[in-house]
């Protein structure tokens, strides 16, 4: 973590703000948060939106850079024995599809990198099966391990699986 100012600096800086800049010239203000211990707090959505989300649209970093350090910081909050939220892991969903790294993704799902949700269930069915024919399956495999048997049914009758269909319905 950032230390913040030691002492009496520190009981004074917690009124203040914290201004960051976009590269629009608005200023935006985070009012300043300290634990205990007088270190600076930096929520994971303000490392999503300050970080990630301003780097990827000002194109600052390459994107395979993003995703290197995305997936340290993830890294990171697991070895504290921290949850991410999802929306971080969603972000470096996106950010391997739109690369085509593939079999990163598959990777990190494989070695729970990334927690089962519904938005990379889907995100990993979008994906063109002749790409990465695995896809398809994980996909299905994290519906079923989250229980989202409508989705599961609509994918399996859009692919004229009717009978694998049936066989969820009660």
């Amino acid at each position: 973590p950032l230390e913040a100012q030691n002492g009496d600096d520190t009981k004074q800086a917690q009124g203040q703000e914290l201004r960051i800049a976009d590269n629009t010239e608005v200023s935006r203000r985070l009012p300043l948060r300290f634990n205990p211990h007088g270190y600076l707090l930096v929520s994971q959505a303000n490392v999503f939106e300050y970080v990630f989300c301003k780097s990827h649209e000002a194109q600052s970093a390459s994107m395979d850079r993003l995703i290197d350090v995305l997936t340290e910081y993830l890294r990171s909050i697991s070895r504290f024995h921290m949850k991410s939220e999802s929306f971080l892991n969603d972000l470096l969903v996106d950010f391997l599809i739109a690369e085509e790294r593939l079999y990163d993704l598959q990777q990190y799902l494989q070695y729970h990198v990334l927690e089962d949700s519904p938005y990379i269930a889907r995100a990993l069915l979008s994906i063109d099966e002749r790409k990465h024919p695995s896809s398809y399956q994980l996909g299905m495999d994290m519906l079923f391990r989250l229980k989202e048997f409508g989705d599961l049914l609509r994918v399996l009758l859009a692919k004229g699986k009717v009978r694998y269909a049936l066989s969820l319905v009660p």
